[in-house]
């Protein structure tokens, strides 16, 4: 194959976007809503895409994480997610609780820890950090006291956490873990102290990142 034609392979490759090559343009179940999926389109320039344009011109489209074709958006915070996301694609958090130490990866299910959750009845179990990485270290140990201290007012029982974010550089977060059904409060905190994203723990022991815009 020369060059030319190679260069075009790839570029097409970058253009559709479907690393997953068993994957039918419908419904991409890696990127949930609230309707069974995601919708996926072939291509950038999807004919279905630029008749939703027409109605909607403030869409944006953008590619699938899981190379599932392409998806599109309404959502006004749409960069931001994706920034975090970015950030946090490799994060590890380390739990202390009960004199043992839990270790997560994002997107991953821990068989041990569903198993824990389900004996101590926790279905919504958050994590939670006003740790700021450009922040003086004084700063940030002030912080975590009030962290603590707005958790034990609100009879939440706090855990300590670690966040990894860059193993490379060393790059730690301190915080609370806590079992919440009740949010409220803590998105009023996170609100006034421009926290933009929080942790929480499924049912079934995978750790998730969930957003709080306003």
């Amino acid at each position: 194959m020369n060059d030319k034609k190679k260069k075009l392979r790839i570029e097409k490759f970058k253009y559709n976007n479907f690393r997953n090559t068993e994957f039918i343009p419908k419904r991409c179940t890696d990127c949930n809503t609230k309707k069974r999926g995601k919708i996926s389109f072939r291509s950038r320039d999807d004919n279905k895409i630029k008749n939703l344009k027409k109605n909607k011109p403030n869409l944006e489209i953008y590619s699938c994480p899981s190379g599932n074709g392409w998806h599109v958006t309404s959502d006004v915070h749409f960069e931001k997610r994706l920034e975090i996301r970015d950030k946090f694609k490799d994060v590890e958090i380390a739990l202390y609780i009960d004199d043992k130490r839990y270790l997560f990866h994002i997107n991953k299910k821990n068989y041990a820890f569903s198993q824990f959750l389900y004996n101590k009845k926790i279905t919504n179990l958050k994590f939670l950090t006003l740790w700021d990485e450009n922040e003086k270290h004084t700063r940030n140990l002030q912080y975590l006291k009030i962290l603590k201290k707005f958790l034990l007012q609100y009879n939440y029982e706090p855990y300590e956490i670690e966040i990894y974010i860059n193993k490379e550089n060393g790059t730690t977060l301190y915080g609370y873990a806590f079992a919440s059904d009740y949010f409220r409060k803590i998105e009023e905190l996170l609100s006034q102290n421009n926290i933009e994203y929080y942790f929480y723990m499924t049912d079934s022991g995978i750790l998730k990142i969930s957003y709080n815009f306003t």
